[in-house]
């Protein structure tokens, strides 16, 4: 016999047809993200073995590169697109979708050649701006990932997770060829870029087969300026975020040389690994949430506190469990060549804690429209992350940009300046400090006692 409370939550499930839509889309969400964790995680630990710490830091310095510049390229328009396809209610759907495609490709063509410049001059090891440039050219094709916000608002994940899925497995076999074959570096970066290209072309087919045509996509000039008035507080708040999270390894890499970038890079794709899950959770919650803002500012709160404590929580959790295990994990994935690794993880693993509790503020804020909370405390985060990066890097080496990051990261997330964000400041600390849970025990050994 199952116990009531099973039967309580199946009942509600089955009640609510909105509740088992999120559910429905976050699974399949975190489905597609395990799905990457699993494979990438063998065939991306395989590549690392294989190229060594030095070979391997040249590659993730390329991308830490070039990732500044694709953060600038999505023009932070992520969230609020799929705001804005729920609002518009079906109406003007090309006119939003075919805006922010045609923004983005402009902005990703522009960023790409800078980002190549830029390279050229500062590097003097050809390979690096060879890898450069494969890299930031893979901006361009993910302008198309517009077709993911719209599958978003429908809550239809589904669809584009087929299709960014197809382009991963088959860049994944491919990576196995090389490996097998032994090929160079070069040839790995090319496979990320064709992984890209071939995610492109299957979300426009999953986005054809929805019974939509890109073919019907149009520009409209006020609704891009629309669309950059609301949405530049996220341009810039994704270039700081970006920064915070990617100018350790460009700081390494020109400080210290591209070995200990790889240590530190080795480290970093465990720890990073599993962020998927918070922004799935949010970006599927994110609807709920504009919703409850409707039926009152009680309900609002509630269902705020409620997705804070359970992305805490399980950042918490997997801390703990990291800090303790990050030894055994790197010797059994990456082997002796990277066991400097080891104490950098059980650092950096600490940064997801303060990613979750971002995330969940992130909601709050989108709701809102005060995204330009966002940019003081991205600001304020990389400007604490480059200082403590200049200070600690030389002194405890990748350790101290692992440690810089965890403290940025934290500092972003906790800031707040005017009753506003205090607001977002005082839901965080309850979950902090686990208020609800500790309710909670109160109120069941409560009923123990008058049972009593």
């Amino acid at each position: 016999m199952r116990p009531q409370w099973i039967g309580s939550i199946a009942q509600r499930l089955r009640n609510s047809e909105v509740l088992s839509k999120v559910l429905n889309n976050i699974a399949w969400q975190i489905g597609d993200k395990l799905l990457r964790m699993g494979v990438g995680l063998f065939v991306g630990v395989w590549v690392a073995r294989y190229l060594g710490p030095e070979q391997f830091g040249k590659w993730n310095y390329a991308i830490a590169f070039s990732a500044i510049f694709g953060a600038m390229a999505g023009l932070g328009l992520d969230s609020l697109v799929v705001r804005e396809l729920v609002r518009c209610k079906g109406e003007n759907e090309d006119e939003i979708v075919g805006t922010t495609f045609y923004m983005r490709l402009a902005a990703a063509g522009l960023l790409c050649a800078v980002a190549l410049g830029l390279s050229m001059a500062m590097e003097g090891d050809g390979l690096v701006v060879a890898l450069v440039g494969l890299t930031t050219l893979s901006m361009v094709f993910q302008a198309s990932n517009v077709v993911d916000f719209f599958f978003q608002s429908k809550m239809r994940s589904k669809n584009s997770v087929l299709a960014q899925n197809a382009a991963f497995v088959i860049a994944a076999v491919i990576r196995v060829v090389l490996l097998v074959t032994r090929q160079s570096l070069l040839w790995f970066a090319a496979v990320a870029l064709l992984e890209t290209i071939l995610a492109c072309l299957f979300q426009l087919q999953a986005y054809r087969r929805f019974g939509r045509s890109p073919l019907a996509w149009r520009f409209n000039g006020k609704r891009a300026l629309a669309l950059l008035r609301d949405g530049w507080p996220f341009i810039l708040t994704s270039l700081t975020a970006m920064l915070y999270m990617r100018i350790d390894q460009v700081m390494l890499g020109r400080m210290l040389g591209p070995k200990e970038v790889g240590m530190f890079s080795a480290a970093v794709k465990i720890s990073e690994i599993w962020y998927f899950i918070p922004m799935s959770i949010m970006s599927s919650a994110l609807p709920i949430i504009v919703a409850s803002k409707e039926k009152g500012e009680g309900e609002y709160v509630k269902r705020l506190q409620q997705l804070n404590d359970a992305l805490f929580t399980f950042g918490l959790l997997v801390g703990l469990a990291m800090t303790f295990a990050s030894p055994w994990v790197i010797a059994l994935l990456y082997g002796g060549k990277f066991q400097g690794s080891a104490g950098i993880l059980s650092l950096h693993i600490w940064s997801g804690v303060a990613i979750c509790l971002g995330a969940a503020g992130s909601c709050w804020t989108l709701t809102e429209n005060r995204q330009r909370v966002n940019i003081v405390k991205s600001v304020f985060g990389c400007v604490v992350n480059i200082s403590l990066n200049l200070w600690l890097i030389p002194r405890l080496g990748a350790r101290g940009a692992a440690l810089a990051s965890v403290v940025a990261q934290f500092a972003t997330c906790l800031l707040f300046f005017d009753a506003f964000t205090f607001k977002v400041f005082k839901i965080q600390i309850r979950s902090i400090l686990m208020v609800s849970y500790f309710k909670m025990l109160g109120a069941r050994l409560g009923k123990r006692g008058n049972a009593c």
